[in-house]
C-alpha cells in the first residue's frame, strides 16, 4: 500500500485510493474465521469474548453479554441471538439452544456494547475508486440500526469518519484495509473509549470477504 493513508489526518482535499488500493491482499473467507481472528485479537480493540459461560462467571464480569453462534447455521433461528442478557438469562437461553440442537462448543459470548453512547456503526469499504461508508447514528444494535442505513463515499465518508472516530482507531482501521485491501470492515463507534486497548473509541466486529 502507498505511504499516503486514504484516511489519515492529513488527507488532502481529493481522494484517490487507487493509489491505496492493493487488490492482493489477505482474504477472510467464511464467519468462523472471523470469529477467530476478532477472539484473537487480530483486528485490534475488541471487548472481552469467553467461549463457556463458566469462564465468564471466573473472570468476575457481572454485566450483560451478547451470545454468538458460531456453527454453520448462524444462529438465527436461536432465542435471544443477539441481545444483550444477563447471565441468568445467558443460561436460560442455552438450555434452550442446545435442546434444539446448536453445538455448545460453537456458542460463544462477548461483553455487551454500550449501545446508549454509540456516535457511529455501520460498514466501510475501500475500492480503487474510493471510501464508500455504510452507516447509522442510532443508537440500537447494528442490525436494527441499519435497516435505516445511510450511504455515503469518497471525501464525505473519510470526513465523517475523521470526525466520528478517535484518530488511533482510525489508524486501527487503516492498519487492517492495508492487510485486508478488498474486505468490508464492519464496526461502531462510542463516545469514549472502550475495549481492551487505550485511546481507542472504536470496536471492529468484522472484516470479511464473504
Amino acid at each position: 500500500m502507498s505511504e499516503r493513508r486514504v484516511l489519515s489526518r492529513a488527507l488532502p482535499n481529493t481522494l484517490n485510493c487507487k493509489e491505496a488500493y492493493e487488490p492482493n491482499g489477505e482474504i477472510i473467507r467464511s464467519k468462523a474465521q472471523n470469529y477467530r481472528l476478532y477472539d484473537a485479537g487480530a483486528y485490534g480493540n475488541k471487548l472481552r469474548t469467553w467461549t463457556r459461560l463458566q469462564d465468564i462467571e471466573k473472570s468476575g464480569f457481572s454485566g450483560k453479554v451478547v451470545m454468538r453462534y458460531r456453527g454453520a447455521s448462524g444462529g438465527a433461528q436461536y432465542p435471544r441471538l443477539g441481545e444483550q442478557v444477563s447471565l441468568a438469562e445467558a443460561k436460560a437461553a442455552l438450555h434452550e439452544w442446545v435442546k434444539a440442537g446448536a453445538d455448545i462448543g460453537s456458542v460463544g459470548y462477548n461483553e455487551a456494547a454500550p449501545d446508549h453512547a454509540l456516535v457511529i456503526q455501520g460498514e466501510i469499504l475501500l475500492s480503487t475508486e474510493h471510501v464508500s461508508l455504510f452507516y447509522s447514528t442510532k443508537k440500537a444494535t447494528m442490525r436494527a440500526a441499519l435497516r435505516e442505513a445511510n450511504q455515503i463515499e469518497g471525501l464525505r465518508a473519510v470526513m465523517l469518519l475523521r470526525q466520528s472516530l478517535f484518530p488511533s482507531s482510525l489508524d486501527d482501521v487503516q492498519d487492517l484495509f492495508a492487510r485486508y485491501p478488498s474486505a468490508v470492515i464492519e464496526f461502531s463507534a462510542y463516545e469514549y473509549p472502550v475495549g481492551h486497548l487505550r485511546g481507542r473509541n472504536t470496536v471492529i466486529w468484522e472484516v470479511r470477504n464473504y
